[in-house]
């Protein structure tokens, strides 16, 4: 009659039927010993929370002794610091440090100005190309050193040499109190 049962068993099984942990490890009797100190273990540790939470109440913090630094703060007539406070916490809290002096340097002598160049020296190298009547007299003048051409108008000033006076022939040509007059 067993063996029916154990052919019934093995034709109305679920297609995928799998050994639990205690039969896979072997540890069938050795696992309820565990799952019973397991429970054991929790009742001790529920026991000693419920004493701790409805025990016999501990010092309340009037009765225990005062923290290391409260002398100081009583002999020395201080409040202690507040607990806190509102403050823009966008701002820095340090200082900047601060800037250190620069080592005196001793100071340096001018140099010498260079010499004075005369106007003859300064314009020696231009050439009157031409000047153009109309409302505003031009000259056009060239620099044979730089290669470059100037048109210019009276009082405009090119290379530190103002240009004084354009006549129909000549341009006057004017530094500080020197005069220099170009030709064609």
């Amino acid at each position: 009659m067993n063996f029916i049962r154990k052919g019934r068993a093995l034709i109305f099984r679920a297609p995928f039927t799998f050994p639990s942990w205690a039969d896979r490890l072997g540890i069938g009797d050795g696992w309820r010993a565990l799952n019973a100190l397991l429970v054991l273990l929790l009742g001790v540790l529920a026991v000693g929370w419920m004493v701790t939470l409805w025990g016999p109440p501990g010092k309340s913090s009037e009765e225990s002794a005062p923290f290391a630094g409260a002398g100081e703060w009583a002999s020395a007539n201080i409040s202690p610091p507040a607990p806190t406070a509102r403050r823009n916490i966008f701002a820095s809290v340090y200082a900047p440090p601060a800037a250190k002096p620069a080592p005196a340097t001793p100071p340096i002598p001018a140099a010498p100005p260079p010499p004075k160049m005369t106007i003859s020296e300064r314009v020696g190298h231009w050439r009157l190309v031409g000047v153009l009547p109309g409302p505003p007299v031009q000259a056009i003048i060239e620099d044979l050193r730089a290669q470059r051409t100037y048109d210019v108008t009276a009082g405009q000033t090119v290379e530190g040499v103002t240009i004084g006076e354009i006549r129909e022939g000549s341009v006057l040509l004017l530094v500080e109190e020197e005069r220099f007059e170009l030709s064609l």
